[in-house]
């Protein structure tokens, strides 16, 4: 963890592979709003160990994240370690396109930074990637 947090702190941050952070906002609880995050990483740009014998191919990550408010203020720390484990097809390859991790969480509405970064663990390469998202209000006629 302390490595991606470096990583993030970098004003060159490390892009080693492509991965995407949003946030999606959804309903609304108390005036804020319930807001997912979906970090999204390609299988084909992270190392993938298969076992032909068991059929499943693994992989692990290590994801940190942090959603900063419009003075830079950090609201919101996450981090996960990531092993993953799936099937292989039948043809003894990797058939799902990406990985992805959901978190949800209350934000109030405004303008938000999440700088995330994630390491793969076999490789020891690190993405590191800044995003904005602005939160809005819930409408009255529901979330959008």
């Amino acid at each position: 963890e302390l490595t991606l947090i470096a990583a993030l702190a970098q004003d060159d941050p490390p892009r080693a592979f492509p991965h995407e952070v949003r946030l999606v906002p959804h309903g609304s609880k108390d005036g804020d709003r319930e807001v997912e995050l979906l970090a999204e990483v390609p299988l084909d740009a992270i190392e993938i160990a298969s076992d032909a014998t068991r059929g499943t191919y693994t992989a692990h990550l290590s994801f940190v994240a942090f959603i900063k408010d419009q003075t830079g203020r950090p609201v919101v720390r996450l981090s996960q370690d990531w092993p993953v484990e799936g099937k292989l097809d039948e043809a003894g390859r990797v058939s799902e396109a990406s990985l992805v991790l959901r978190r949800v969480m209350s934000l109030p509405p405004g303008r938000y930074t999440v700088e995330s970064a994630l390491l793969d663990r076999k490789t020891g390469r690190i993405s590191v990637v800044r995003t904005s998202a602005d939160i809005a209000p819930p409408s009255s006629s529901g979330a959008r």
